[in-house]
């Protein structure tokens, strides 16, 4: 009870260090598009946008299952799920690290010395992405808060300062090399603070105990990666085609806009998603879909209100910086921010027919809306991003958003139909 107080106590710290690395990644971009080149802006967007990418494929959502498998087991067991799950990850750095190289090496930048400098901070980013989700699963919530923030924020804040002070033009190898720096300055600490939680004797457990768990990790996140892959693969790809058919600096026009329309997320994430969602959930699992019923009516409203009051302060940043920076593009292609703008709305607002799906457990269906989506986002992309430009790829982002709400909204409201008509049958 009292290690439950001390996370509780300790929540405020934890939202305000999580909110802090968010932000500081957000003034990042637009301090990167309003004083230096567009063509950084870009570089950096597809950087980032393979990270996010390869993060979900090397991940395998291995800490899906392993989250509810240490939270029915305690002790020795706990610890084997720990070691299987990264020894499973250490074999997926080796089968994917020859890909991560290429596509670096063929969207961002030749570079071979760079793009073994990129691979290197993707396999950190990842170990470092895992063993936060590792700590907060094991309750150890202000240690992974601590760590997800000094990944993110430290040589963002330190680039700034050097480069306002210096008036100097960032490259993307100097935002990659201070950036491995970073990362590998925290794995150290994380090493050495972590290694007395997670460490057990080698004669608790064998070779057939860590085979048979890691395939067990492997099989029950199947489900979840098939959902990720498409989701992180529909809210990406846009990026590559851009990169494709228009350039690195407008696609850091569409990437700064994109960001910020991402606030909305943020803002849904820890307002709503922070207080409601847990309760939902709960409400869920311990009481059924009765009770689950009333707080989602809360769950709803919360969402409406938020997005309305989001929306507009949204529309008003983005619409200020377009006419503070001295770029004119960001003017000129304004057009393409309301666009997305509207289209994370939808995103947003879809959150809540997917938690109906997912506590319904209709994991197969939730993949297939997303398969489907993201098949009509490609097709749309491949006719309007070279007929239209940005405003095409914006528009293909909304129509498939669109597409992906309306089909939630239709199986989610069905499902709930047949869930309400068992019951009365029962009764």
């Amino acid at each position: 009870m009292s290690a439950v107080n001390n996370i509780l106590r300790r929540l405020p710290l934890n939202f305000l260090l999580r909110g802090g690395a968010a932000g500081v990644k957000f003034f990042f971009i637009l301090y990167l598009a309003n004083f230096q080149s567009a063509v950084v802006v870009g570089q950096y967007a597809i950087v980032a946008t393979i990270i996010a990418m390869a993060i979900q494929f090397i991940g395998l959502e291995l800490n899906s299952a392993a989250g509810r498998l240490m939270h029915r087991d305690k002790g020795i067991y706990k610890k084997v799920i720990i070691i299987a799950q990264y020894r499973v990850y250490l074999l997926s750095y080796f089968i994917t690290s020859p890909i991560i190289y290429a596509v670096f090496y063929y969207f961002v930048l030749a570079d071979l010395i760079l793009s073994f400098v990129f691979l290197c901070v993707v396999i950190l980013e990842h170990v470092l992405t895992e063993i936060f989700r590792t700590l907060v699963s094991d309750i150890k919530v202000a240690l992974a808060t601590k760590i997800q923030f000094a990944k993110s924020v430290p040589y963002l804040i330190l680039l700034v300062m050097y480069l306002s002070i210096t008036n100097e033009e960032v490259t993307i190898s100097t935002i990659l090399y201070v950036w491995l720096l970073n990362l590998g300055i925290v794995f150290y600490y994380v090493c050495v603070s972590c290694q007395r939680f997670w460490l057990v004797d080698k004669l608790s457990y064998t070779s057939s105990d860590l085979l048979n768990t890691a395939k067990q990790l492997v099989m029950d996140g199947f489900p979840y990666f098939l959902i990720a892959v498409t989701s992180v693969l529909f809210l990406n790809l846009d990026k590559f085609f851009i990169k494709s058919n228009l350039g690195h600096e407008l696609l850091g026009v569409y990437f700064t806009y994109f960001s910020i329309c991402s606030i909305l997320s943020l803002l849904i994430s820890f307002t709503v998603g922070v207080k409601q969602g847990p309760i939902a959930i709960k409400a869920f699992s311990e009481y059924g879909h009765i009770e689950y019923f009333k707080v989602r009516k809360v769950l709803f409203n919360g969402y409406i209100k938020i997005l309305a009051i989001g929306g507009c302060g949204v529309l008003i940043l983005g619409l200020c910086f377009a006419l503070v920076t001295s770029n004119e593009l960001y003017y000129q292609n304004l057009n393409v921010f309301f666009v997305l703008l509207f289209a994370n709305l939808i995103l947003c607002f879809s959150q809540i027919y997917k938690l109906d799906l997912y506590l319904l457990k209709k994991d197969k269906l939730l993949f297939v809306l997303f398969l489907s989506s993201l098949t009509l986002n490609v097709c749309l992309l491949l006719i309007l991003t070279p007929r239209y430009g940005m405003i095409g790829v914006s528009a293909s982002l909304l129509i498939s958003s669109f597409t992906l709400l309306y089909t939630m909204i239709y199986y989610s409201d069905l499902s709930i139909k047949n869930i309400s008509a068992t019951s009365e049958n029962t009764s």
